[in-house]
């Protein structure tokens, strides 16, 4: 009996080490998932009209970006002023993309729908097309008060290029 009793402490020790080790890893996996899990988002920081003015030698360009509580945007872009007899806040030329966003702490994914643009050069009605693209490619962002820095992949000349925009908070939408 003695034999029969030394076989079962044994078995009982190595199942008790067993259960230890596979208790201390579920433990530790648990906590290394936490460990690189973004900070809880509030979105209502993000939502409303943000705007972005750049003066040049030939105009300036005017940058809106509307965040909406329903995950769409629209993101606008005036020239003023960029042609020959034109005021210096008449509009020259427009576009905007609309479409749909989605956020996490750090990043913000932006897919347009549609597409309009207007130029007055050009003389014509505005034209929309319907599309399916992602804008700002890659894009993460910082609030810090009423400024949003977004920091984006643009192609300005066909080469990838690391963009920085700033724009100041104009209106925020309520939850």
């Amino acid at each position: 009996m003695n034999n029969k009793e030394n076989q079962i402490k044994s078995f009982f020790i190595k199942s008790t080490r067993i259960i230890s080790v596979l208790i201390i890893s579920l433990g530790i996996a648990s906590c290394s998932s936490d460990m690189y899990a973004e900070p809880e988002l509030t979105n209502n920081e993000i939502y409303g009209l943000w705007t972005d003015t750049i003066k040049t030698t030939e105009g300036r360009y005017v940058y809106n970006l509307t965040f909406r509580p329903n995950g769409t945007f629209l993101s606008t872009t005036l020239g003023l002023g960029f042609y020959d007899k034109q005021e210096e806040n008449e509009m020259s030329f427009y576009s905007d993309e609309q479409g749909n966003y989605v956020q996490s702490a750090r990043n913000i994914y932006f897919l347009s729908k549609n597409t309009t643009e207007w130029d007055a050069f050009k003389n014509q009605p505005p034209v929309s097309n319907d599309t399916s693209k992602v804008i700002f490619e890659s894009c993460s962002y910082e609030i810090i008060i009423d400024t949003l820095t977004l920091k984006y992949i643009s192609y300005p000349a066909d080469a990838p290029e690391l963009t920085t925009r700033k724009y100041i908070r104009k209106t925020q939408q309520p939850d």
